[in-house]
């Protein structure tokens, strides 16, 4: 009895020590996601049960993955993007902002939108009238009688200055054309002063004077000898003497239809004297047009720079300040044109000042 109540009690401790133990001892070993925080990088060994068909699985995947797992993320189970392709040299998808990327700069762009487009330079003087501006016209004597006129050597334009251009079948003609820059079809008021010495020429009713009555014959002197006249208005050539010089301007448009006729000597009457020429006009000029220069005589003959007439002419014969002028004109010998003053002949200089569009 003694022994068996002593084995009693031994059991009895023994099955306490065991129920107290079982509360400290580890949980059994628990299978890690190799993505996940916290995970001892190996990949767990169970096999992940087959989720239901509505239910998207967040069981984690039987083999590493080169794509990182989103599960636990937002919008986890959304479709994943495809890698961008790989340009060549580095290159960007056509589209993308490359933020500044070498190569890659874009078109400057305009308020709307559109790129950006650079206004053309302005207009210039020389590009609208070309060499109009500081052209020189002479017609030098061609003999030495002891008159107050004088036989025309023939002209000269500073064009060619070397070339002589001399009277056909006793006729002096003359025709040179100045192409007009700009826009075609543009009109253009240019700015000019005329300087020479010409002889009188009586143009008739059918142009507008700019004197009422004589013009002032003195250099400079206003009113001045303009006129002009609209194109069809009438024969200018039919009245007074033609063996007196004209002096034309034609303006043609840029469909080369005449569009207006200036004169530079107009006076109500003829005579054996001449003008000195120094004043500033307006002309309208079109652009894609022409200015046409255009001189005639029916004589072939001139009156001598001998201002109001009679000889002997070299005390009288008029030097014209041109030292305004830009450019100044090559090869201008004054008074007598490389002949004796004496016997000095006609001439005139355009100098263009400058221009503006038309109101």
């Amino acid at each position: 009895m003694k022994y068996s109540l002593a084995l009693t009690s031994l059991m009895s401790a023994g099955v306490l020590l065991l129920s107290c133990g079982s509360e400290d001892s580890d949980p059994p070993p628990v299978a890690m996601n190799p993505l996940m925080p916290g995970s001892s990088g190996a990949p767990a060994a169970t096999t992940p049960s087959t989720p239901p068909a509505t239910t998207p699985s967040t069981a984690p995947s039987t083999a590493p993955s080169t794509t990182p797992s989103t599960e636990g993320q937002p919008g986890a189970g959304a479709p994943i993007a495809p890698p961008m392709a790989e340009m060549p040299n580095g290159g960007t998808p056509a589209g993308m902002n490359t933020g500044g990327a070498t190569g890659m700069t874009p078109p400057a762009m305009g308020a709307a939108g559109a790129p950006a487009v650079t206004p053309p330079p302005p207009l210039t003087l020389i590009e609208l009238v070309g060499d109009l501006d500081g052209h020189l016209f002479s017609v030098a004597c061609g003999d030495t009688p002891n008159t107050d006129d004088c036989a025309g050597e023939g002209w000269r334009s500073s064009r060619a200055p070397a070339q002589l251009n001399a009277c056909v079948g006793g006729r002096l003609e003359a025709q040179i054309n100045f192409p007009i820059g700009g826009e075609p079809g543009v009109a253009y008021d240019v700015r000019m002063h005329f300087y020479g010495v010409m002889e009188p020429r009586n143009y008739g009713n059918v142009v507008t004077r700019e004197a009422a009555g004589r013009p002032n014959l003195n250099t400079g002197g206003t009113p001045t000898p303009f006129a002009s006249m609209q194109p069809g208005a009438g024969n200018y050539l039919a009245t007074g003497d033609n063996n007196y010089n004209t002096y034309e301007l034609h303006v043609l448009d840029n469909n080369q239809q005449e569009v207006a006729i200036h004169f530079l000597n107009a006076d109500t009457q003829t005579g054996h004297y001449t003008m000195g020429i120094s004043y500033e006009k307006s002309l309208e000029l079109i652009g894609g047009g022409t200015l046409r220069l255009q001189i005639a005589d029916a004589n072939c003959r001139q009156i001598k720079n001998c201002g109001p007439g009679g000889v002997p002419c070299t005390g009288k014969a008029r030097t014209i300040d041109i030292s305004a002028a830009a450019p100044q004109p090559q090869g201008l010998q004054q008074p007598g044109l490389g002949k004796d003053p004496e016997h000095s002949g006609q001439w005139f200089l355009i100098d263009a000042l400058g221009f503006t569009p038309a109101q």
